[in-house]
């Protein structure tokens, strides 16, 4: 490939960078918050009101899990609604969650439609999977190494 000039390679560099991002930095991150997602919300309870969707639209479904690039960053959402119903003992009750995105309910652990009567159920704590997975990716730096990798399968080499 022939670069004439300084913008034209910005441009490449740039282009290559996002797709980078968007597919194995995205995809890498999914990964470490799907692990995050199992030990901090999934292992800490039980829970007795609803049936979990673990896999299958539930918080752990890889395809609720994305990302975009703005103004050249990354951005990584998990976008999993809620429950339109919640389940207690085989009796249904629609939920005041429905729609509403799951990820900062849990993270925080306020915005429940129902609650225990003492607040201390499992679920009323914050379970801070995307704070874990933040400081997971700090540790490893996963996203980085994901990144170098991107770039490399197209054609950029980077120590």
């Amino acid at each position: 490939m022939t670069v004439n000039n300084l913008k034209d390679l910005r441009k490449i560099l740039e282009k290559k960078i996002e797709d980078s991002l968007e597919k194995e930095v995205t995809n890498t991150i999914r990964d470490v918050m799907l692990e995050n997602i199992e030990e901090t919300v999934y292992d800490t309870y039980e829970p007795f009101q609803y049936d979990r969707r673990h896999e299958k639209e539930g918080l752990s479904d890889p395809s609720n899990i994305g990302g975009v690039i703005v103004n050249g960053e990354l951005q990584v959402f998990n976008a999993t609604a809620g429950n339109s119903y919640i389940s207690n003992n085989g009796n249904y009750s629609i939920s005041q969650n429905t729609g509403q995105y799951l990820a900062p309910i849990i993270e925080y652990g306020q915005g429940y439609d129902f609650s225990s009567e003492n607040g201390d159920k499992g679920y009323e704590k914050p379970r801070p999977f995307v704070e874990n997975t933040r400081e997971e990716l700090k540790q490893t730096k996963e996203h980085v190494k994901a990144l170098k990798r991107g770039l490399k399968n197209r054609g950029i080499n980077v120590e």
